[in-house]
């Protein structure tokens, strides 16, 4: 199990996805990453879908994406008067004002944070849809405990309840687990 970012100091939307990618690297090159694996990634914000996007692309894996939200990068869909830059607190050295994160994948440009969102999101689904089935996304599933069972993860999960199904009388949630070989918390804040 990996934490990304969680108890860091200088969030942004640019440092979680460089964390994302140096944790997805540092998998690979320590030989941890490899094909055949499952990996569930919790939390669908920058770190989540970077670090989802990544490990898909690295290795011949597969990877669920767990949100609790409805979509994924929830924080930024409605923000516009909030502006991301991603090199704005490295002022005053060199490169600080460059307006392009320069990120290998799911890259964007300076601007309001809805349009940032919506720029990578069609990254990321471009991605989703070109390695289908390996990369799943899960939205409105809220992990609610992890557990080891043997030398693998354990998720246990909610979701609400679709057309047919009886849910738990006393959330309205439907449970349901999951186990994998590696897992990546990605909820940040």
């Amino acid at each position: 199990m990996f934490i990304i970012g969680a108890f860091d100091t200088r969030i942004t939307f640019y440092s979680q996805q460089v964390r994302a990618l140096s944790l997805a690297h540092a998998l690979q090159d320590q030989g941890i990453l490899h094909d055949g694996l499952r990996i569930a990634v919790v939390g669908a914000g920058a770190a989540g879908v970077t670090a989802a996007a990544a490990l898909t692309l690295l290795a011949n894996v597969t990877v669920d994406l767990y949100e609790r939200a409805e979509e994924v990068l929830p924080l930024q869909r409605a923000t516009l008067r909030r502006r991301l830059d991603p090199h704005i607190y490295n002022w005053p050295e060199v490169g600080s004002d460059d307006p392009i994160a320069a990120l290998p994948l799911l890259d964007w440009e300076a601007g309001p944070a809805r349009t940032v969102r919506d720029d990578v999101k069609a990254e990321f689904d471009a991605i989703v849809q070109a390695t289908n089935p390996r990369l799943r996304v899960y939205v409105r599933h809220r992990v609610v405990a992890t557990r080891l069972v043997g030398t693998s993860v354990q998720l246990d999960w909610r979701r609400d309840a679709r057309a047919g199904e009886a849910p738990d009388p006393l959330d309205g949630q439907m449970p349901g687990q999951a186990t994998f070989d590696l897992v990546l918390l990605a909820f940040g804040f």
